[in-house]
């Protein structure tokens, strides 16, 4: 009981820490974006 709690945690953890790095990637892409069409 307790290793599937626990094995459950994990997966939800590690699912939010992907989705915070998507978000961010997504950001900076868009960060990125922005500052080319400034540019040109």
């Amino acid at each position: 009981m307790l290793l599937e709690t626990l094995e459950n945690y994990y997966v939800t953890e590690s699912c939010y820490l992907i989705d915070i790095l998507r978000s961010s990637f997504l950001k900076i892409l868009n960060y990125k974006k922005e500052k080319a069409l400034k540019i040109n």
